[in-house]
C-alpha cells in the first residue's frame, strides 16, 4: 500500500552487470481483501491521477518510477513488475544486488541468486499455483441457462494462518490462483448450484494430476513452478415429469340381491315374510267359509 505525499516516487538501482527492459514495466493494484484471488487493476502510463511515469537512466543503472496521485488507501496494495537482462557469463549461484528507494527513503535492498533450469531461465522462485475448469456432462446439460456461474471455494494455510477465497467459474473457462509456496495443501469445494427446472445435478467430481478426494474432501499440493490443472465435472440428469394422479372412479352401485333359489322348492323353504302372507290368505279363506255356513243355517 502507498502512503505519504503524492506523487510517490520509486528509484530502483540495479546491479551494473544487468540491463533494464523498460518495455516490460507493468504496474497496478490489488485490493488487500482480494489478494488471494488476485483481483488485479492495471495502472497505465500517463500524467493524470492514477497513472505512472517512467524515467530510464542506463548510465547510472537505475530508473525512476512515479505513481501520479495514487489512492493511499489501506485496502490497496500497489505492484510494480519489470524484467532485467543478465550478463552472458552469468553462472549458477551468482548474486545480483538491487536497491529501491521510495520518496527518498530506502526501504528495500536485497541480493538475488541466479539459478538456471535446463540451461535457460533464472530466478529463485519456488512457487506454483492451480486452475479449475468447470465441465458439464449428461443429458440434462443442455438445460443449463447461458451465463450460469459456479462457485468453487478454496482454502490453505500461509505462515500458519488460514486463507480462504472463491472462484466464479463459467463452463470451459479456467480460473485459478498463482504465487503459492511449493508444498502448500489446497482444499477445494463446490458450493451447491442453483436448481434447474427439468434436470438434477449429480455429485461433483474433481480430477487432475495429484488431485485427491477422500471422505468428500478434495485436496491438491502445489508444486515448484508448476500449475496444477483441476477439472470439475458436474453430471446433470434429466428429471422425468411427475405423472398426474388418475381421477377416482365413482362408487359402484350395489347390485340387487340374487333371487333366492329356494323359491322353486316347497313352502318349507319360504322366508318368514312370504310364509306369513300365505298364512293370512289361508285364514281369510277359513273366515269366508265360516260366514257362508252361518248364513245357510239362518
Amino acid at each position: 500500500m502507498l502512503a505519504g505525499d503524492s506523487p510517490v516516487v520509486l528509484e530502483d538501482v540495479y546491479d551494473a552487470r544487468m540491463g533494464f527492459d523498460s518495455s516490460s514495466v507493468t504496474a497496478g493494484w490489488v485490493p488487500a481483501s482480494k489478494w488471494a484471488s488476485w483481483e488485479y487493476h492495471e495502472v497505465v502510463a500517463g500524467t493524470g491521477p492514477e497513472t505512472f511515469t517512467l524515467v530510464d537512466s542506463p548510465a547510472t543503472h537505475s530508473f525512476e518510477f512515479t505513481f501520479n496521485e495514487p489512492v493511499t488507501s489501506e485496502d490497496r496494495v500497489y505492484t510494480l513488475q519489470y524484467r532485467t537482462t543478465l550478463p552472458v557469463d552469468a553462472r549458477q549461484g551468482d548474486l545480483f544486488g538491487n536497491t529501491v528507494t521510495a520518496s527518498g527513503e530506502q526501504f528495500a535492498t536485497w541480493p538475488v541468486e541466479f539459478v538456471t533450469a535446463g540451461g535457460e531461465g533464472g530466478g529463485t522462485s519456488n512457487v506454483g499455483g492451480f486452475t479449475v475448469t468447470k465441465r458439464l456432462s449428461g443429458d440434462g446439460a443442455a438445460l443449463v441457462p447461458d451465463g450460469t456461474a459456479y462457485t468453487v471455494t478454496y482454502s490453505y494455510l500461509r505462515d500458519g494462518s488460514a486463507v480462504t477465497g472463491s472462484l466464479a467459474l463459467a463452463p470451459g473457462t479456467p480460473q485459478g490462483i498463482d504465487g503459492l509456496p511449493a508444498g502448500t495443501v489446497v482444499t477445494l469445494n463446490e458450493a451447491e448450484p442453483e436448481a434447474i427446472s427439468g434436470a438434477r445435478y449429480g455429485t461433483p467430481r474433481f480430477s487432475g494430476d495429484g488431485v485427491m478426494t477422500n471422505d468428500g474432501t478434495t485436496t491438491l499440493v502445489i508444486g515448484d513452478r508448476t500449475t496444477v490443472a483441476v477439472t470439475l465435472d458436474n453430471p446433470i440428469a434429466l428429471v422425468p415429469p411427475t405423472p398426474s394422479t388418475p381421477p377416482t372412479p365413482p362408487a359402484a352401485t350395489p347390485a340387487p340381491p340374487a333371487p333366492n333359489a329356494s323359491l322353486a322348492s316347497t313352502g318349507v323353504e319360504l322366508g318368514w315374510p312370504i310364509a306369513g302372507a300365505v298364512l293370512l290368505t289361508l285364514l281369510g279363506g277359513a273366515v269366508l267359509v265360516a260366514a257362508r255356513r252361518r248364513a245357510n243355517a239362518g
